[in-house]
């Protein structure tokens, strides 16, 4: 059992009712593999490189700012961007986004890993 993690933009993700899921190829590091899949989301984590670990989980307006700036599309088709601002603010409502302030040892991932299992489930 592991934890799945998502990279860059979130194009794959949806809603289906109220549960939000993330779908498509989803590259697993350097190993060079993937697989096709869609997974309900659960947590949103926000890396950022910094002197120690620290988590913390992000404000409402906060994490609907980081989840419109992850979603692409035309910036310029006002329905467009209306719509993934109603997908960002439901986003934000339904699921915990984080923001992860961390170190490149390899502790850091672990403790994401613990942190994340230990309170959303090991998949």
């Amino acid at each position: 059992r592991s934890l799945l993690f998502a990279r860059e933009q979130m194009d794959g993700a949806g809603q289906t009712g109220p549960r939000f899921f993330a779908g498509g190829f989803v590259y697993c590091g350097s190993s060079n593999i993937c697989k096709n899949s869609t997974l309900p989301i659960r947590a949103i984590v926000s890396l950022k490189q910094g002197p120690d670990n620290v988590i913390r989980r992000m404000p409402a307006g906060e994490a609907m700012k980081q989840i419109f700036l992850q979603l692409s599309g035309d910036m310029y088709e006002l329905t467009d961007t209306d719509r993934r601002l109603a997908f960002a603010a439901d986003l934000a409502a339904t699921v915990p986004v984080y923001e992860y302030t961390c170190t490149k040892e390899d502790a850091a991932a672990f403790f994401l890993y613990d942190y994340l299992g230990a309170n959303y489930g090991k998949t």
